[in-house]
């Protein structure tokens, strides 16, 4: 599963989102947005700030998305692949929800990004266009691939792992434990 993100609407709150996933088996394919966080449990209708939803296939033909819930939707018309792509407005930076600004970008991943049902175990890899910011940093626990791709081993360890893109200013400093220096 890769994610994309667009960060040409920063200054509007927005980041325009894509996901491909492949391997979807054959009908219906449900996608949902988290209604929790790891860490605060309380729900949250984190899909209010989803908007300009739509799906196409691995040919780049439309595919119908229905939304049936108010987190969830349905992708027919699919033909293995599904490229899911959104609009999320934030405008609210705090240990819930996802911040966006032209400063940075504060994501809560449960409060960011949808999930496919069912492709909770497959490893992700969540790409960020750093082109109009080649001098913004990511800071995160995710893997780094290089200084714009990040990978996850599953949804659980992705949801897990708030990430800021922006100017961020790194410290660090020699630590040891257990006799093992860090």
């Amino acid at each position: 599963v890769k994610y994309w993100l667009d960060l040409s609407d920063i200054q509007h709150h927005e980041l325009n989102i894509s996901i491909q996933f492949e391997a979807v088996p054959e009908g219906p394919f449900t996608l949902r947005m988290p209604i929790s966080s790891p860490g605060r449990y309380a729900e949250h209708n984190f899909a209010k700030n989803v908007y300009d939803v739509r799906a196409y296939d691995g040919a780049n033909n439309s595919a119908q998305v229905v939304k049936t819930g108010p987190s969830e939707w349905q992708v027919t018309g699919h033909d293995g692949k599904v490229d899911f792509r959104y609009t999320l407005f934030g405008n609210r930076a705090d240990g819930s929800y996802t911040g966006i600004d032209n400063r940075k970008v504060h994501m809560n991943m449960p409060a960011t990004f949808i999930y496919g049902l069912g492709m909770e175990h497959r490893r992700i890899e969540l790409e960020i266009d750093l082109t109009d910011h080649p001098d913004w940093k990511v800071a995160t626990q995710l893997e780094k691939i290089d200084d714009r791709t990040f990978r996850a081993p599953n949804y659980y360890y992705f949801y897990d792992s708030p990430t800021i893109v922006g100017d961020i200013d790194f410290r660090s400093w020699p630590s040891s434990s257990n006799g093992q220096d860090y």
